[in-house]
């Protein structure tokens, strides 16, 4: 069995980050003419996935690029360069611009919600409501081999049945709740219904506590013969 051809194309494992399309290709023209650098991006981040290729013009130059760079140490990181068959070279090699640049975060996501808001012709109309119906299909043929018998085509069904509604179930009560005063109930002879005739209530008056009338202090009043003599009187006993 014969070898496969080796084609101008090498790819890089382990790459750095921060290695990116110019940094590649400014790097690896020192080996000679480089064609075409890509970097396989996350769709969602923009991130790189570790590795890259890089495709010249000349298989020999391949040949050498792959050989001084297998090992090397580039920002604490060991590159890992193979050769690639011409049977495996990817097809984002084969056409396009030299580089493409790094997507800005988010523009998946932009351009998807660009493309499901805009404007759909009939023909796009058509077209979704095919696949669409396809997906059902496909659906109702697992329900129908698990057993289930459901229809997703219409509306849900539902089977109503007739509900009588009988009068005058709900009874309304107007009579007033009974205290928890005693209560003595007397049947009437005319009629069987109890007549609730309440007993009066006798109201219990507490008796009040008295006043007690207030106390004055008062001081007594000396009589007219405890009172001392004036002036006048002292002195003329005292010269007696």
């Amino acid at each position: 069995m014969a070898s496969a051809k080796p084609s101008a194309a090498i790819k890089i494992d382990h790459l750095p980050f921060g290695f990116f399309e110019r940094e590649i290709a400014a790097f690896f023209h020192q080996f000679g003419s480089v064609v075409r650098v890509r970097i396989p991006r996350c769709k969602k981040s923009g991130r790189d996935r570790g590795y890259a290729f890089v495709l010249f013009e000349d298989s020999t130059v391949a040949q050498v690029a792959m050989e001084a760079m297998d090992g090397y140490l580039m920002f604490e990181k060991r590159l890992q360069v193979t050769l690639l068959d011409e049977d495996n070279v990817p097809e984002i090699l084969k056409k396009g611009a030299k580089m493409i640049g790094q997507p800005s975060k988010g523009a998946s996501g932009r351009a998807h919600s660009k493309k499901m808001n805009k404007k759909k012709s009939d023909d796009e109309d058509n077209k979704a409501k095919v696949r669409r119906n396809k997906i059902q299909s496909k659906r109702m043929k697992k329900l129908a081999a698990m057993g289930i018998d459901y229809d997703m085509d219409g509306e849900k069904k539902i089977d109503t049945t007739e509900v009588t509604v009988v009068e005058n179930e709900i009874e309304q009560i107007d009579e007033p709740v009974a205290k928890k005063s005693k209560t003595v109930g007397k049947k009437s002879n005319e009629s069987d219904a109890i007549v609730i005739e309440s007993t009066p209530s006798k109201t219990i008056s507490t008796p009040g506590k008295r006043k007690t009338p207030a106390v004055t202090k008062s001081t007594p009043k000396t009589p007219l013969s405890a009172k001392t003599p004036p002036l006048k009187s002292r002195l003329r006993s005292a010269r007696r």
